[in-house]
Parts: C-alpha cells; structure tokens; sequence
C-alpha cells in the first residue's frame, strides 16, 4: 500500500539504544527494533526520517506488528521525533531475537547478512 511517505534526512539517536534483529516464528521475517535503555550500554544508532501525510497515519499503524510500535526517540542533536520503538521485553532476548546494538544501524546488518 502506497502511503506517500517522503524522506527527509538520515540522522541518529541519542546514545541510549540496543538495537535488535526480530524474527517472527510464524513467517521467517526478520525486521528491527529498537528499545530505549537507562543503562550506560546503549549506542547511537542510524536513522532515517520519512514524512507521512495525517490523512495515512492511520492506515500505516494498521501495518506495525507487534512488538514495534510508534514512540518518542530522542535524536543525537538533543532533539526527538515520533520513531519506531519495539517493546521493552525484547531487551530481554530470547528465541529469534538477537542483539544487534555493535552493528549501529539495520543496513549494517542486512549488509552482514548478505556479504559485502
């Protein structure tokens, strides 16, 4: 479904993220997450920010699986968006889940998946 998202910079987070690699048992497919962390063990993880006119928000939320959601990440220049945010229990571990944080984005580990 075209939602007529647009793109409007690549950036990063603050330095207070773990980022995963989810893998959903039912079908195979692996996307990311990412969980705020209140430890020192997070890192600063690339973004990139898309604009999504109001009038499609809707239809996009209808499309995020769970465990992701939509939430405030704060960016590397103090700022925040709405972003992509999994839930806590992730950072948990735990079958078809792997932590990917040492990667720093999920092109790095498509990339590590692939080949160069």
């Amino acid at each position: 479904m075209q939602l007529g998202a647009s793109f409007l910079k690549s950036c990063r987070s603050s330095p207070s993220y773990k980022l995963f690699a989810i893998t959903d048992p039912a079908t195979g497919k692996c996307k990311p997450g990412m969980v705020k962390t209140i430890a020192d063990d997070g890192t600063s993880v690339y973004l990139e920010l898309f604009s999504l006119p109001s009038e499609n928000v809707g239809s996009f939320l209808q499309q995020i699986p769970p465990p992701l959601g939509l939430g405030t990440v704060e960016l590397e220049d103090g700022g925040s968006t709405i972003g992509f945010i999994c839930e806590g229990y992730v950072a948990q571990g735990g079958p078809g889940i792997e932590d990917i944080t040492h990667l720093g984005s999920w092109h790095e580990y498509l990339k590590s998946k692939t080949g160069p």
